[in-house]
């Protein structure tokens, strides 16, 4: 069994948490690596045989993560070693039964899929739920969609606040390989280094594509979205939104077909992390 160790707030307290499972103190513990925030660090080994580790996040990033954990152990249900356990305030019970209830919602269940895509941005409620929708064929890849198309989109500018982490199933492309959206919040660089980290502990390195498709959310698709998710404004937020994917549309098109290509291929994938 492979037990992480979570804490709310600095990974050191995760680290300590785990130091204690094992009747040791942090001075008998030289981390290789510093404790930052999204690094999942090896403690040791128990006496029943587990492998201890320990990460940890502030603020917002906590939940996110979780919730991103817990989905893609769902994804992958074939995972029956991984453990979380919470230290100091963490409600990781409390979040499960509610991520249990949001992933049965978005269909996310990953069994017989030897392969998952996660197209990932800030809230997957825009640039990544474009170029998931053109990987699996909702979209058109020879031409520029309408505002319409795009703003009919199933999940186009539908992600509220409190739910960004989960990662939701759009569909299959191809058959056998699904293809999920996913928000990672205003921490970027330290829950993606999170995601990274969990998936190796998880042994599902080849098993999962990540993609980026933050860097293809300009300013214009940042406007629409902060008016139609933030100010309430939601009508003219979510087409000024579209108006700028459709601005960068032969992006979203490369970075999706290149996706779907290493797919194809079948190779080893780790992740993807778009242009720039």
């Amino acid at each position: 069994m492979r037990v992480l160790y979570w804490s709310p707030g600095s990974p050191r307290g995760a680290i300590d948490e785990a130091l204690r499972a094992l009747d040791r103190s942090s001075r008998e513990n030289p981390l290789e690596r510093p404790a930052m925030a999204g690094l999942i660090h090896r403690v040791g080994r128990d006496r029943e045989g587990n492998e201890l580790y320990a990460t940890g996040f502030g603020g917002d990033s906590s939940r996110i993560c979780l919730r991103a954990s817990h989905g893609i152990l769902r994804a992958f249900p074939c995972v029956t070693d991984v453990r979380l356990m919470a230290c100091g305030s963490g409600k990781i019970d409390e979040e499960r039964a509610r991520l249990d209830g949001a992933m049965e919602f978005a269909g996310c269940d990953g069994a017989g899929r030897d392969l998952n895509v996660f197209y990932h941005c800030y809230g997957s409620a825009h640039s990544s739920v474009v170029a998931a929708s053109i990987h699996i064929g909702h979209l058109p890849p020879s031409r520029v969609p309408s505002l319409g198309e795009v703003c009919g989109l199933p999940w186009f500018d539908r992600v509220t606040h409190d739910q960004i982490g989960f990662p939701y199933f759009i569909g299959e492309n191809p058959p056998g390989v699904g293809v999920f959206i996913l928000g990672l919040g205003s921490s970027r660089s330290s829950a993606r280094r999170f995601v990274e980290n969990f998936v190796e502990l998880c042994g599902l390195s080849s098993r999962i594509l990540l993609v980026d498709c933050l860097p293809l959310a300009g300013l214009v698709v940042r406007i629409g979205g902060f008016m139609s998710r933030r100010m309430g404004a939601v009508t003219a937020g979510r087409l000024i939104a579209a108006a700028g994917i459709r601005r960068r549309y032969w992006e979203f098109v490369s970075l999706a077909c290149r996706a779907r290509l290493k797919v194809m291929c079948g190779s080893a994938i780790r992740a993807d992390r778009g242009p720039g």
